[in-house]
């Protein structure tokens, strides 16, 4: 017998039952594709197997699971003298106190998955000193929590603990994740890396995914967005990623440009990834044009009524 609802296949998380229903919730208010939702709770459900003992301490594995990269990194000696001396005074965040923050950080429909996910597990990592359940390892999210943009293994480092950096923003961190205070540091940037979930098998070997159930049911609630001390102009980049259609209307007629571009594109790209085709309607309407990106936002969310909309080919 097959579950379905408001089109998303309740079989392909057994396991987690009360969460497909949040999202099957989120995808009938949000008139947004059913099908991205279901293909990112099936990836994110999908466990991976990974055997660490071939990784070299300094190196990085990067593994492509949950519909993301996940980066591996073996801890040195160094690395691990310094998270023992509890980093001084070399990063931003030494004790996680912003980790809701950065979940909730400006949160799109398109990361409404993630941010349930995150929401569930985080905590148990953010409790320990290290970040990690395996003290020779620290495991990672590809992406950064405040820009968005790749992560990558920094080759030239120019805090002397550095190990990672955002490509965009050149923000670098630690071996446990953490932001440090370099010539890249933005005092906005103040969120560690996120951490995928994971299960320990052994001392070398580590289960990615999510096989436990959400410890939030189906009526759980997004967070209400946090406009104070927003510009116009932020307000409706922020609004555009999450349907919120009152705020769009008044944040254009308060002198907001729909084609000025942020660091994923304009308000058009924002609104296809996180938005009601009525709110794509209405800013093409208010002069929104495509952008470098455009194409690349609708294939991501696969909403081939917009190729339509916009009377563009659709990729091949």
């Amino acid at each position: 017998m097959s579950y379905i609802r408001n089109g998303v296949n309740l079989e392909n998380c057994p396991n987690n039952f009360h969460f497909c229903f949040f999202i099957s919730s989120l995808a009938k208010a949000d008139n947004f594709p059913e099908s991205y939702f279901e293909e990112e709770l099936k990836n994110i459900n999908q466990t991976v197997t990974i055997d660490l003992k071939d990784i070299e301490p300094g190196e990085t594995l990067e593994v492509k699971a949950l519909g993301r990269n996940v980066l591996i990194y073996r801890r040195t000696a160094k690395d691990l003298r310094y998270l023992s001396n509890h980093y001084g005074d070399a990063v931003v965040d030494p004790l996680n106190k912003n980790w809701v923050k950065a979940i909730d950080y400006r949160p799109s429909t398109l990361d409404s998955v993630w941010k349930k996910v995150l929401s569930d597990t985080q905590e148990q990592y953010e409790l320990k000193h290290d970040r990690s359940l395996l003290k020779d390892y620290i495991i990672v999210l590809g992406h950064s929590p405040f820009s968005s943009c790749a992560i990558y293994v920094t080759p030239k480092p120019t805090h002397k603990h550095a190990v990672f950096y955002d490509i965009c923003k050149r923000t670098e961190y630690d071996s446990s994740g953490r932001v440090l205070k370099n010539t890249g540091y933005s005092e906005l940037d103040i969120f560690n890396l996120h951490i995928p979930p994971y299960k320990v098998i052994d001392s070398t070997k580590i289960e990615l995914g999510l096989k436990t159930p959400s410890k939030h049911d189906q009526t759980g609630q997004i967070n209400k967005i946090d406009y104070f001390g927003l510009t116009p102009q932020e307000k409706l980049w922020l609004a555009a990623q999450n349907n919120d259609f009152d705020t769009i209307k008044k944040s254009i007629q308060q002198g907001a440009n729909p084609n000025k571009i942020e660091y994923r594109g304009n308000a058009l790209d924002y609104a296809i990834t996180g938005s009601s085709y009525e709110v794509v309607t209405y800013l093409l309407a208010k002069g929104a044009k495509q952008t470098a990106v455009t194409k690349d936002m609708i294939e991501i969310v696969r909403r081939d009524e917009i190729y339509q909309l916009l009377e563009v080919p659709k990729k091949q």
